[in-house]
């Protein structure tokens, strides 16, 4: 057997949604000056040459040097030769390798095949070989079949049978490969040739579903998708979940993520900051997508800084603090057992067993949620004597140590800073700047509705801030981020490290002290590089850095989508992922899971608002939509009805949900 390929969009692909797309970069680099009306008409001529040149060849297709002696580019004071070079520089930078078909011909390779590529193209075979070469498809001896360069075309037919002649095979003898429906099957396949249909190239529900000529600056937002796209093929796509990891890095975090580093780039510059740290630990890729970005775009100092709020919040303290008034100490939905409260103020149950006891909170009892009648108890074992100085001690200690790490690492330099993280409170904000006795500031992915203001915390700048009335069963746009702001921080964005929760001393540094955690998820491990891919492959395009909004509005876009209506193979791909409720990962449940039946009269009772239902955050839902998608068919179904039934009641608001609380009658006026 010989085994054939199409070329483009089959083994390679552009960084370029669509072919025609390359013009515009083309154009925009041969002069920046140039107005969006002069690279408009100037693709359109590029576009009419081409027309026109096939329109007076004798063959079934044409060189691209036919094209470019039917361009007229003297107006524009272009030389059309330096032209035509640089459309084929920018053509060969602009292609990345399918991954999938690169694996394919290795394998049919060392299984002792051979191997031809075939294509419809105009462009000369000696570039295209050097494009197939470079991108590790083809080695010098592959034979290569253009159209352009032998005047026959796939689409008819003819271009197989010289193939056949050339090879000295027969049909049966041929088994190609390629992308496009009538070409690259129809036609080979009633010429007696065994084909395969790749459809790995086509644009997938993201990338199909953002309309380029519904933006203002359509050449930029069909790059994203071209870029998306091709970071995507870039991948091995070895099974479903690999898939699934691929698409959703690609079009999903890697968008996201980027676009909100590159703004914190860019707006941290145009400020005049110096420095930037990236917190630990949602802080370890955005740093490193930083540091690749400020290769190509103007960055401050971009360094890392380890902290979380375990190792802040309680040095923060002051010594006469009442604890009752602490906002982070018991959390609405947290964990309140005694060990977990105890845990952020670095004490455990067994240092005060005693005054625990005396309080009427037995062993028996610390691993336990406390009820409301029971905090006060836990209010009094903390006021014991024995509590009081092992907590003072602590505290102590634990807050010379933090100003120590803090200005070893330059946080009471002259130089001026802020700190990168991606949300959500600004507690953490006004933390660090009691530790540091002033003003921080600070750059933040999502900031809630709830967080303090900049009065309480100090100046802080949001990519994107929650809807002042966000309505919880009604997310909309941003808004919807914020119900997964917990997958986006301890999943999207989580590090090979554990948790700082304090501080050492170790040969005159100090150091973090680091929480034992497992090796990072082989699914999180693979998304973050893809993610770090795509970065790579968008320095390339200097204009999408600097215009982060059409980014920004792609990448918001894409990531409602997945959470709000996401596919099962998506969901898979991450469901045994974890996210914790606390600063210390007290508790843990999986991003995703099968609904049961107990699930769906919890959360009956939860809408009907009945008081006597107990909250257990393991058990509850991280991912609504997700966990749907992975439930049996009719609990699927019901549930989603009864979702549609109260989006409309509380969009629509009828007559009827007045009446059953009211005597009086209400009018329904349309």
């Amino acid at each position: 057997m010989v085994y054939s390929f199409d070329i483009f969009d089959t083994c390679i692909t552009r960084t370029f949604f669509r072919p025609s797309d390359l013009f515009y970069q083309l154009f925009k680099k041969l002069n920046p000056n140039f107005s969006p009306e002069d690279i408009y008409d100037l693709v359109r001529l590029r576009i009419k040459a081409e027309s026109e040149a096939r329109s007076l060849s004798d063959k079934e297709d044409i060189t691209l040097q036919a094209i470019y002696d039917r361009l007229d580019l003297v107006y524009y004071g272009l030389d059309p030769h330096n032209v035509q070079q640089a459309e084929l520089d920018l053509e060969f930078r602009s292609l990345r390798p399918i991954k999938a078909i690169q694996s394919k011909i290795e394998s049919l390779r060392q299984n002792g095949h051979k191997i031809i590529f075939i294509s419809d193209m105009y462009l000369p075979i000696e570039h295209i070989q050097k494009i197939l070469i470079h991108n590790g498809i083809a080695q010098p001896h592959d034979p290569i079949y253009v159209s352009g360069d032998i005047g026959l075309l796939k689409a008819t037919g003819n271009l197989f049978r010289h193939v056949l002649e050339q090879e000295k095979i027969t049909a049966q003898q041929l088994n190609h490969t390629g992308d496009n429906v009538q070409s690259d099957v129809l036609v080979p396949q009633r010429l007696g040739i065994r084909t395969t249909y790749f459809k790995g190239g086509q644009p997938n529900r993201y990338e199909q579903g953002f309309r380029p000529e519904l933006s203002d600056q359509p050449e930029l937002t069909t790059k994203l998708l071209g870029l998306s796209r091709a970071t995507r093929l870039s991948q091995s796509e070895d099974n479903p979940t690999s898939q699934a990891i691929t698409r959703i890095a690609a079009d999903v975090v890697a968008p996201l993520l980027v676009s909100y580093v590159a703004w914190v780039l860019q707006q941290a510059h145009n400020s005049g900051i110096q420095r930037l740290y990236f917190v630990a630990r949602d802080g370890q890729i955005l740093l490193k997508i930083a540091q690749i970005l400020s290769q190509n775009i103007p960055a401050p100092d971009c360094r890392y800084l380890y902290g979380s709020r375990q190792a802040w919040f309680f040095p923060s303290l002051d010594p006469s603090t009442d604890l009752k008034k602490l906002d982070w100490l018991i959390i609405q939905g947290h964990s309140r057992t005694p060990r977990h409260l105890l845990q952020k103020l670095y004490l455990t149950p067994e240092a005060i067993a005693e005054a625990l006891q005396k309080n009427d909170l037995p062993p028996e009892s610390w691993d336990q949620p406390l009820k409301n009648e029971q905090l006060e108890t836990f209010w009094a074992a903390l006021q014991h004597p024995n509590s009081q100085e092992q907590l003072q001690n602590r505290l102590q200690t634990s807050r010379t140590i933090t100003r120590r790490y803090l200005q070893q690492e330059g946080l009471q330099d002259q130089e001026s800073w802020a700190l990168v993280d991606m949300g959500w409170t600004l507690k953490t904000q006004r933390t660090l700047s009691k530790l540091l006795d002033h003003p921080v500031e600070g750059y933040y992915f999502g900031i809630l509705n709830t967080a303090l203001t900049r009065s309480e915390a100090g100046t802080y700048h949001a990519f994107i801030r929650e809807s002042l009335k966000s309505s919880r069963l009604l997310r909309q746009g941003t808004d919807y981020l914020f119900r997964y702001m917990k997958i986006l921080e301890q999943v999207f964005t989580a590090a090979d490290h554990g948790s700082t929760s304090g501080y050492k001393e170790e040969n005159g540094t100090v150091k973090p002290k680091l929480r034992d955690t497992p090796a990072l998820d082989p699914a999180v491990a693979q998304l973050q590089q893809i993610v770090l891919d795509y970065t790579t492959n968008i320095v390339q395009h200097s204009d999408l850095c600097e215009n982060i909004f059409v980014l920004k509005r792609y990448a918001i876009r894409n990531a409602v989508e997945y959470f709000s209506d996401p596919e099962i193979q998506d969901v898979q791909a991450i469901a045994h992922l974890q996210t914790g409720d606390d600063q210390n990962d007290s508790n843990l449940r999986p991003i995703a899971r099968s609904l049961k039946v107990s699930d769906f009269i919890y959360y009956l009772k939860k809408i009907l608002k009945r008081r006597n239902i107990s909250y257990q955050y393991s058990n509850s839902l991280e991912w609504h939509e997700g966990s749907i998608e992975l439930s049996p068919f009719w609990l699927k179904i019901g549930i989603k009805k009864i979702l549609k039934l109260l989006q409309n009641i509380v969009m629509n608001r009828p007559a009827w949900l007045y009446k059953l609380g009211e005597k009086q009658d209400v009018q329904d006026v349309k």
